[in-house]
C-alpha cells in the first residue's frame, strides 16, 4: 500500500465533514460523510463553487472566514449552537422520514501547498448533542490536524505537518513497538526519535500493559484504546520517571494483507487538572485564609451532628464577629483588613484542637466547631482564651491595630439539632455579645429570643420602606477595556433609611426573605431598573447593557419570563439590552428547573451572566452546557494573595475558557490599577468597580456619559 492510499483510509476512518476548496472556492475534496449528510455525491461538487453546493452558505459568516482563510491565512471556529450557522447538512430521523438539519462545529484553517498556492479545509463536527458538542470542543484542534495529515498525498507535505503539530503523536504496530514520533511526543516524553523507535507502548502509556500486545490480543487492546472519536484521560511515562495526565485518542488503520497500526495523539493536561483542584479548593475553602468556607462547614457541621445523635456526645458551635473590624477597614484600607483577617485565621486555630474546625463565613464572621466535648463548661474555657488572643495587639504593615471578638455559644443537642437552628442560634447569642459590649462570649438562651423582637421592628420597617419608596437603584458603570467606554451598568439596591442613612442590601436581604417580602423588592428592582433602562439607553446607545442580578426566590417563579416580557414590551426595550445575572452557585440546586428557566429567556433574547464564577464548582463541562453569555469573574481571582503567577496563569486559563466559549468576560470588583493593568494584560472584555467608579444614582450615572464620550 502506497502513502496516498495509506492516507486515503486514514481519511475515511475520520467520523467528521472533510471539505478542501482551492483559492477559487472550488471544491477539491468531499469525503463520505459529507455525501452520506448533505445528499451530494463527490463527481457533483468537485470542482464547483462551493457557492452553487450551497447558495445559502454565500454572504454569510460562513463566507467570510473561507475569505479569511484564503485571503489573510485566518483560521475561524464556529459553532451553531452559538451563532445560528451552518451548512445543510441533515440526518433522518429513525421514527420517521424527517430530516433534521445537525448542529454543527465548524473549523477552517488555510493550508499552504508545495506550489504556494493557498486552500482552506473546512471541519464539520456533529454536536447536536452535549456528549458530542464537548467532544468537539475538546479534540478539534486535533481533529483537523489529523485531517490536514491525511490530506498530504506527498511525504514532505506530510512530515510538515507531522513535524509541527503540537499535540503529542505515536504510531506504532499490533505488537506495541514504537513506528515513528512527531517532535512534540519526544519533547514530553523526554526521548528522541531514535530512542522511543527502539520502545514499546507500555513502555511509554501507563494504561497500556504488555499483555495486549500478544498475538491474539487485538480485541483487547481495542478496548483499551480510544477509538471512534473518543478520548479519555490516561498517563504517560517519560524519560524522567514523572508520570503526567494526558488526554489521548486513538485510532486503528487495518491492512488486507498486514498487521494493523496504530496511531495515538495526546496532549499534556497538567495545567487543566491543576485548575481544577484549584477551582475545586476555591469552592471549599476561603481564598484569603485557607480556612473552610460557608459551605463546607455547614456540610461538615450536618455530618458531624448524624454521628453525635448516635453518641450522644456534646457539639459546641461558636460564631464569632470582629469588633472595629469596619473601622480598621476605613482607616487603614482593604489590603491591612485582609492581612488582619489572615493573622485572626491562625490565632483562633493556635487557641482550639487539631480536631476542631475553624472556618470563615464572610467578611469578619467565623465559625468554630467544637468536637467531643464532655462539659459545656469547656467551651466557656476557649471561648474567654479566643477572646483574650484576639484581643493582643496586632503588628501589621507598621500600624498597632486593636480589636476585639464577640463570640455566640450553642450546643448540641440543647440548643437545636440540626446545622441551620445551630448556627441561627449561635448567631443570636453573638448578637447579643454585641450589645453587651466589645470582647464577650454568650451562651444561646430561650432568653436571647427577644432579639427576634429587634428583627420584626426591622420587618415593619421594611413594609414602611416598601410603602413610602424608600428603596433605591444605584448602577455602578461597566467599561469596555478595549475602547474606554461605558459598556453598561449593573443595577445594585440600596435601601435609604430615614434615620440610618443609606443601607446595603446585606443588611437587610435576609431578614426581607424571612418574613415574606423579599418577592416584593425583587419585583420592584426588576420593573424600576427596566424602567430606568430606557432612560440610560438614549444617553448611551442602543449597545448599552443593564444588568440585573436575579436570586433564588426569582428563578423558583414559574411566571418570570413572561413578566420579563410584559416589562420590557411596556418600555419598549429591546431583551438583548437585559443581561440577567445568576450566580454560579445557585446552578448546582435544581439543575434541571434552572436550565429551563435560563433557555426560555435565552429565547427571547435576553443575555445571560454567571456571576461571582468560581466562587462555586459547577466545573468547566458544565459551563459548555449552560446557554449563557457573559461570564464574571469573581473578584476573589483578582484580590487573592496566591503566587502571582499562579494567579495570572489562572486568571488566563479562565478568560481564554470562555472565550474559546465565545463568552464576553466581565471582571467584578477591580479596586486598583495592578488589578486593572493585569485584566487588560489577560486580555478581558469589561471591567467594573471602584477603580473606574463607584455605583451612583441613576441622575448621576447619567452624567457620566458627557465625560465618557469626550474622553473616547
Amino acid at each position: 500500500m502506497n502513502n496516498k492510499d495509506f492516507y486515503l483510509q486514514v481519511l475515511g476512518l475520520m467520523d467528521v465533514g472533510l471539505v478542501l476548496i482551492n483559492k477559487n472556492y472550488e471544491v477539491q475534496l468531499w469525503n463520505g460523510w459529507m455525501e452520506k449528510l448533505s445528499g451530494f455525491e463527490a463527481d457533483e461538487v468537485i470542482g464547483h463553487s462551493i457557492f452553487d453546493v450551497f447558495p445559502e452558505v454565500s454572504g454569510s459568516r460562513i463566507d467570510k472566514s473561507i475569505n479569511k482563510a484564503l485571503k489573510h491565512n485566518c483560521p475561524s471556529i464556529l459553532s451553531s449552537k452559538l451563532t445560528r450557522i451552518n451548512f445543510p447538512l441533515f440526518i433522518s430521523s429513525f421514527r420517521s422520514n424527517e430530516k433534521k438539519r445537525i448542529e454543527q462545529s465548524i473549523l477552517i484553517k488555510p493550508m499552504d501547498l508545495s506550489d504556494n498556492s493557498r486552500c482552506a479545509v473546512i471541519s464539520i463536527s456533529d454536536i447536536s448533542s452535549s456528549k458530542l458538542r464537548e467532544k468537539a470542543l475538546r479534540e478539534q484542534t486535533t481533529i483537523l490536524n489529523k485531517v490536514i495529515n491525511q490530506l498530504k498525498e506527498k511525504d514532505r507535505h506530510f512530515n510538515a505537518i507531522f513535524e509541527n503539530n503540537q499535540q503529542g503523536i505515536l504510531i506504532f504496530d499490533g505488537d506495541g513497538s514504537v513506528i515513528n514520533s512527531n517532535p512534540a511526543a519526544e519533547v514530553m516524553l523526554g526521548y528522541n526519535n531514535r530512542r522511543l523507535k527502539s520502545l514499546k507502548i507500555p513502555a511509554l502509556i501507563d494504561e497500556l500493559p504488555q499483555y495486549l500486545f500478544k498475538k491474539g490480543n487485538e480485541d483487547k487492546l481495542q478496548s483499551k484504546l480510544p477509538l471512534c472519536n473518543t478520548s479519555i484521560e490516561m498517563a504517560m511515562l517519560p524519560e524522567s520517571g514523572k508520570k503526567f495526565p494526558v488526554e489521548l485518542n486513538a485510532n486503528v488503520i487495518p491492512f488486507d494483507n498486514a498487521q494493523n497500526k496504530y496511531f495515538v495523539f495526546f496532549h499534556d493536561i497538567t495545567e487543566k487538572k491543576q485548575t481544577e483542584i484549584i477551582l475545586y479548593k476555591m469552592a471549599r475553602n476561603d481564598s484569603l485564609t485557607g480556612l473552610p468556607n460557608r459551605s463546607s462547614f455547614i456540610e461538615e457541621l450536618d455530618k458531624t451532628i448524624q454521628h453525635y445523635k448516635r453518641r450522644n456526645n456534646i457539639l459546641s458551635l461558636f460564631f464569632l464577629d470582629l469588633d472595629r473590624f469596619k473601622y480598621v477597614n476605613d482607616r487603614f484600607g482593604h489590603d491591612v483588613g485582609n492581612h488582619l483577617l489572615i493573622e485572626v485565621a491562625k490565632r483562633l486555630k493556635q487557641c482550639v484542637r487539631s480536631t476542631d474546625t475553624v472556618a470563615r463565613l464572610s467578611g469578619d464572621e467565623f465559625a468554630i466547631l467544637l468536637h467531643e466535648q464532655e462539659k459545656i463548661e469547656q467551651a466557656g474555657m476557649i471561648a474567654k482564651n479566643i477572646i483574650l488572643s484576639i484581643s493582643k495587639p496586632f503588628l501589621l504593615d507598621g500600624a498597632k491595630i486593636d480589636i476585639a471578638a464577640s463570640i455566640g455559644i450553642s450546643c448540641f443537642p440543647m440548643d437545636g439539632e440540626d446545622a441551620a437552628v445551630l448556627l441561627r442560634n449561635a448567631d443570636l447569642a453573638m448578637y447579643q455579645s454585641k450589645k453587651e459590649g466589645e470582647g464577650r462570649y454568650t451562651f444561646y438562651t430561650e432568653e436571647i429570643n427577644h432579639l427576634l423582637q429587634q428583627r420584626l421592628k426591622m420587618e415593619t420597617e421594611l413594609n414602611i420602606a416598601l410603602r413610602d419608596g424608600e428603596f433605591v437603584i444605584h448602577y455602578q458603570p461597566q467599561y469596555d477595556i478595549c475602547s474606554g467606554k461605558i459598556w453598561g451598568a449593573e443595577a445594585l439596591l440600596r435601601w435609604q433609611h430615614p434615620q440610618k442613612g443609606l443601607i446595603f442590601p446585606n443588611e437587610f436581604i435576609p431578614i426581607a426573605e424571612e418574613c415574606g417580602v423579599i418577592n416584593t423588592i425583587l419585583d420592584w428592582v426588576l420593573e424600576n431598573a427596566l424602567v430606568d433602562a430606557k432612560t440610560l439607553l438614549n444617553n448611551f446607545g442602543a449597545e448599552f447593557k443593564i444588568s440585573i442580578n436575579l436570586s433564588p426566590r426569582q428563578f423558583a417563579d414559574t411566571g418570570l419570563p413572561q413578566k420579563i416580557e410584559k416589562i420590557l414590551k411596556k418600555e419598549n426595550i429591546s431583551p438583548e439590552s437585559l443581561i440577567l445575572d445568576i450566580t454560579e452557585g445557585h446552578l448546582l440546586a435544581e439543575k434541571d428547573h434552572i436550565f429551563a428557566l435560563l433557555n426560555n429567556l435565552r429565547s427571547m433574547g435576553v443575555h445571560i451572566a454567571i456571576d461571582d464564577f468560581g466562587s462555586g464548582y459547577s466545573s468547566l463541562s458544565t459551563l459548555r452546557k449552560l446557554p449563557i453569555d457573559h461570564l464574571k469573574i469573581d473578584k476573589e481571582f483578582l484580590t487573592t494573595d496566591a503566587d502571582p503567577t499562579k494567579q495570572k496563569n489562572l486568571l488566563s486559563s479562565i478568560i481564554n475558557l470562555a472565550h474559546s466559549l465565545e463568552l464576553t468576560v466581565i471582571a467584578e470588583g477591580v479596586e486598583n490599577k495592578d488589578q486593572y493593568d493585569l485584566l487588560i494584560q489577560q486580555h478581558c472584555d469589561i471591567t467594573q468597580g471602584f477603580y473606574t467608579n463607584q455605583a451612583v444614582a441613576i441622575k448621576e450615572f447619567c452624567n457620566l456619559s458627557a465625560s465618557n464620550n469626550q474622553s473616547s
